[in-house]
Parts: C-alpha cells; structure tokens; sequence
C-alpha cells in the first residue's frame, strides 16, 4: 500500500475522504473524525509499498482528502438563515457524525426538497422555501459540521442554506396567486372538492379554474378544494402548511385542516 494508490482507488470511487492503516491498509468515505484526532506520532508505520511515508498504524488512519467537490456541482450556498421552533425547513433529521453539506443537501434532494439547511454542527433542515425568519451574516454560521472539519454547519437556530438542485417543470398557470395557509373544518371553507390523486398546486388551479371557481385550496398533501370565498375560519402562519404535494414534492399542499389558498385568476364567481 502506498498514499497514491489508496488515494486513487477513493477517487475513482467518488470517496471525498480516504484513510491509510496499519502499512497496509486503505478505507474511503465520505466522513471521518467520530473516534477522534490524535497526536501524529500514533501515525508512524511505514507504508508496505512506500518505506518513505507512513500508513497510520494499529487503529489509526491517516486521513487525507481526495480532493472531490464537498456538494453537487448543481447546488449553491445561499446564505445564513434564522430558525426557530416553528422551523423555516419543516423536515429536521439529526445527521449526527455524518452533517456536512455533501450529505445534507442529497438527503434533502431525494427527499423532494429544493432547499438544505444544515444547523448546530449536526442537522439537516430541507424545505421548498427558506427565508421566512430573516438572514443574518455568515459569521452566525460558524459551528464546524461534524461530518467535514472544513465546512461550517450553521450555530444555534441558525441554517446554512444550500440549493439542492432539483429541478422542477414549468406548467403554464395564468393568474395563479398565492393568498395564504388557512384553517378549514369539517364545514369546509372552500365547498366543492376535486377528486383525491397524486395533487399538485397546477392539477388543482386547473380543475378549480375549469369549473369556474375563483379560489382553490390543497390540503394534506392531496386534497383540492375550489369556491368563491374563503377564510371565514381564519388565516395561520405559512409555515403550518408544510405538508409536500401528493404529485410535487418540490412544492406545499397545505396540512391537517389547513389549506394552502391560491387565486385561480378568474374575477366572477361561477353561477
């Protein structure tokens, strides 16, 4: 075993992170660190193929980095975010040792999110919007993620926002206007629903908008609901309408007895 071989072999696997061991021995990953770092003299074996360099020794890897991108070449960072319990990216997974922005960002992406945050050294955060608590300066992003010494993972109730890079299709929607999250009851604040399936915002303004309704609302995920009024239960925060689309996982479908409203466009109420 030599650095270089061990070196090549990680990269061309598509590991950021590799490990040479006991002289003889090559590990790749992604992440590294959950043991511990010790001092440099515990890294002292010679490497079997390279007398001239060292391969960690008993339990102990020499780390180095291969060099590979910390996050897909498609995402961004966006800034540093507030949070608070009510959460600007609903979904929270504890990430633990594994929190850097590579990890985070397809985590939130094959979960159907455009947004990863990363928090406290090891969370995720992923959500279809961000922002709504304001930003402030990077320096409040400054907690180191555990999963990558060199990148930083937000501070207390702070995201460090990133773009997944999911990509979403443009459907033509004229005069669709977003009005609120709004509490509904078994009454319904919006009377006729449109039957169950896999929803989206389109899917529903189009039915809605078809049989001449000037309002719509989806609701947990996928129901859609259309009519003329809306609101007589009362408005709520955007955030407790954070439930995916049944249809769209990159936008909101209201919750549990809370509708996401829209405006269809149309100016007279059906006859």
């Amino acid at each position: 075993m030599t650095v270089g071989k061990c070196y090549n072999l990680c990269r061309k696997l598509k590991y950021r992170f590799f490990g040479v061991q006991y002289a003889s021995q090559c590990w790749c990953g992604n992440h590294y660190g959950r043991y511990g770092l010790r001092d440099k003299n515990e890294c002292r074996m010679q490497c079997s193929g390279d007398k001239t360099t060292y391969c960690g020794a008993g339990w102990r890897n020499d780390i180095f980095t291969t060099g590979l991108s910390a996050r897909p070449k498609d995402s961004a960072y966006l800034g540093c975010f507030i949070d608070n319990a009510a959460r600007d990216l609903p979904k929270v997974v504890n990430a633990g040792v594994k929190a850097n922005s590579h990890y985070c960002i397809k985590l939130c992406k094959r979960a159907g999110y455009k947004y990863a945050g990363l928090q406290y050294a090891s969370y995720c955060t992923c959500g279809n919007s961000y922002g709504s608590l304001g930003r402030v300066s990077n320096k409040q992003c400054k907690m180191t993620c555990k999963g990558d010494r060199r990148e930083k993972c937000g501070g207390p109730w702070r995201n460090s926002v990133y773009s997944t890079g999911l990509k979403t299709r443009k459907v033509s929607t004229p005069g669709l206007k977003y009005l609120g999250c709004f509490v509904d009851k078994a009454t319904r604040d919006l009377r006729r629903e449109a039957p169950k399936g896999h929803m989206s915002v389109p899917k529903c303004y189009r039915f809605c908008r078809k049989h001449k309704y000037k309002f719509f609302g989806v609701q947990y995920g996928n129901h859609c609901f259309c009519g003329n009024h809306y609101g007589r239960f009362g408005i709520r925060p955007n955030t407790e309408c954070r439930m995916q689309c049944s249809g769209d996982k990159t936008t909101y479908c209201g919750a549990g007895w809370r509708n996401s409203v829209y405006a269809t466009g149309l100016e007279l109420a059906s006859t």
